[in-house]
């Protein structure tokens, strides 16, 4: 199964910064992040590229992959991988949110990712939300964040082409 003709939804540049000025970076363009977010870019095994580089973005709906009622995360982002799509870094997640200022009211975008696993062992992916006037990088936690948790099948993930 594939599909080579993905619309680029966005591209944005990744790297060539630290995490510490990451982080300031989207306080300093008046974006918020939750606890649990700030706690994943200031772990150890969050990362960022060294070498600046620009990465396509599609963001893709579970309608997009083929489902017409719910189904777990895992299954569709197996979909999305037979059809040639990739999971994205998780510096994907505070880099969107501080290159996509112009998200729409009420919008939010999860991003296809590895779930990360906390120091407490609660997993975690980023999420991308324009909420309350406010534009958040926050987090799905916990069962949210597993293969399992089943998403709507007009729910968008963001992942790499």
């Amino acid at each position: 199964m594939s599909r080579s003709n993905w619309e680029v939804w966005k591209s944005i540049e990744i790297g060539g910064t630290s995490k510490k000025r990451l982080k300031n970076w989207l306080t300093e363009r008046g974006m918020r992040c939750n606890d649990p977010a700030l706690h994943m870019m200031t772990d150890n095994a969050f990362t960022v590229v060294r070498k600046e580089r620009q990465v396509d973005l599609v963001a893709v709906a579970g309608y997009d992959l083929g489902f017409d009622q719910s189904a777990p995360q895992g299954i569709i982002w197996q979909r999305a991988r037979e059809y040639g799509l990739k999971l994205c870094p998780p510096e994907i997640g505070p880099q969107l949110r501080g290159q996509y200022a112009e998200q729409p009211a009420d919008e939010h975008l999860g991003i296809a990712m590895e779930s990360f696993v906390d120091s407490n062992g609660i997993h975690r992916i980023f999420n991308v939300a324009h909420y309350n006037g406010i534009l958040w990088l926050c987090t799905f936690d916990g069962y949210g964040a597993t293969p399992n948790c089943p998403r709507d099948p007009d729910f968008k993930f963001i992942f790499l082409t």
